[in-house]
């Protein structure tokens, strides 16, 4: 397992640490994505708020992947997250995603669209 993608968005502390875990364990590189719905979001207000939210969440769990000298990457889009899911783990060729089970994603399209691929839902 040399890539992980963890979908941060809605992620809970023990969804990160198992990415941080695994990602040291098989010194894999770890992808964090933070998506931006923007067919959710027409507030510009709001978007920007959730656009500061992001950016924190993501130098947050930067921060840990480096206290473990973890190769970590951070990745901010806009976009559906099914979609970008999809497209970002075939670009990068990512051998694991992990996510929230309860995350407010349509689950059954990303196992669908990466069916060769290990989700880890938690």
């Amino acid at each position: 397992m040399k890539k992980i993608l963890l979908y941060l968005n809605e992620a809970k502390e023990e969804n990160i640490e198992l990415a941080l875990s695994l990602a040291q364990n098989f010194s894999s590189r770890l992808y964090v994505l933070y998506c931006l719905n923007s067919e959710e979001i027409k507030n510009e207000t709001l978007k920007e708020e959730k656009e500061d939210e992001g950016w924190q969440k993501l130098y947050e769990v930067e921060e840990k992947a480096f206290q473990k000298e973890i190769k970590v990457s951070l990745l901010f889009f806009e976009g559906k997250p099914e979609n970008l899911i999809y497209e970002l783990m075939k670009a990068y060729e990512v051998d694991a995603l992990i996510l929230n089970s309860s995350a407010n994603l349509n689950l059954l399209e990303i196992i669908n669209k990466n069916k060769e691929k290990i989700i880890i839902l938690k």
